[in-house]
C-alpha cells in the first residue's frame, strides 16, 4: 500500500472540518484535504476528482449518499452515533417550547430507538429529500413548533422560516470510526486495482482478440488494437442476444479470404 492514504473530507458544516483535520493530524498513514459542502455543493466538488487524485472520500449522511452516485471513488460515511443523537435530545431538554426532530431514515431510525428505550416522547418526523424537508417544516411551524432538532440541510432550512434549531453533530468517536473505516476501503480498492491490471494484463498478452459486449450489444472493453472490418464487429454484436440465451456460439465469417473463427 501507498505511505499514505489520500482522502478527500467533504464535510456538511465548518466544525466537522475543523474536527477532520484535527484527528487526520494525529496519524501519519493519512493526507487529508477537506472541503465544506452540503448535498449537491458536496457532489460539485466531489464531481472534480478522479481515483488519480485521491483513494477515497469521507462525507456524511445525505451528501455521502449522493456522491456515491455519480464519483468513481470509494465512498466511506462519517455516520451518526446514537450518542451523537443523544448529545442534541440533551440539549433540548432545556427548550420550553414544542420541538420535533426531523431528518433523513438513518437518524430518525436511531432517534426513535433512543426515544423508547428512555420513554422520551419527542415528535420525529422522517424526510427522503430536499423538496420534502421544506414542506414538513412549514406544516410544523403552522403547528406551533419552535425548533427542530437536525440535520444540515434542514437546519438551513428552518432558519429561513424563523425557526431554532438544534444540529445533529458527528462527534469524534464517529469521525475516528470513519477515518479507520476509509483506511480500510481504500486497501481493499488498492487490492482490487491491483488484481484488475493483472487480469488486464493477461488479456492484452492473450494471443487472441477479446471483445467485451453488454446486453444491450455495446462494446464495453477490447484487448488490443484489431484491423477486424465493420462485417466481423457486426456479426459478434448481433450474436450477443443468442449467446445470452443458449450460453454459447460458436461461427466463421471469411474476412477477405480469410477464415475467422469466433467464438461467445
Amino acid at each position: 500500500m501507498k505511505n499514505k492514504i489520500k482522502i478527500l473530507g467533504i464535510a456538511p458544516y465548518e466544525g466537522m472540518k475543523a474536527m477532520l483535520q484535527k484527528l487526520a493530524a494525529q496519524r501519519d498513514n493519512i493526507e487529508l484535504t477537506v472541503y465544506v459542502g452540503d448535498m449537491n455543493e458536496g457532489v460539485k466538488i466531489a464531481s472534480r476528482h478522479t481515483l488519480d487524485d485521491y483513494d477515497v472520500i469521507l462525507s456524511r449522511g445525505g451528501t455521502a449518499e449522493l456522491i456515491s452516485s455519480i464519483s468513481p471513488i470509494p465512498v466511506v460515511e462519517v455516520e451518526l452515533s446514537v450518542y451523537d443523537i443523544l448529545r442534541a435530545m440533551k440539549l433540548a431538554e432545556n427548550y420550553s417550547e414544542r420541538y420535533a426532530i426531523v431528518g433523513f431514515p438513518a437518524i430518525t431510525r436511531s432517534a426513535q430507538f433512543l426515544c423508547d428505550l428512555l420513554q422520551y416522547n419527542i415528535d420525529i418526523y422522517t424526510v427522503h429529500d430536499s423538496d420534502q424537508v421544506y414542506h414538513t417544516l412549514t406544516q410544523l411551524s403552522s403547528q406551533g413548533y419552535r425548533m427542530v432538532l437536525c440535520d444540515v440541510i434542514t437546519n438551513s432550512q428552518a432558519l429561513r422560516l424563523g425557526m431554532r434549531s438544534i444540529l445533529f453533530t458527528s462527534g469524534t468517536e464517529s469521525i475516528e470510526e470513519a477515518l479507520d473505516q476509509a483506511v480500510k476501503a481504500a486497501g481493499t480498492y488498492e487490492g482490487l486495482i491491483s488484481k484488475a491490471e493483472f487480469f488486464r494484463t493477461l488479456l492484452e498478452d492473450y494471443s487472441y482478440h477479446i471483445f467485451v459486449y453488454d446486453e444491450q450489444g455495446e462494446l464495453v472493453y477490447l484487448s488490443k488494437d484489431h484491423t477486424f472490418s465493420s462485417a466481423i464487429t457486426s456479426a459478434m454484436k448481433n450474436s450477443v442476444p443468442e449467446i445470452l440465451s443458449t450460453g454459447g456460439r460458436k461461427f466463421y465469417r471469411d474476412e477477405g479470404g480469410i477464415l475467422v473463427a469466433l467464438r461467445g
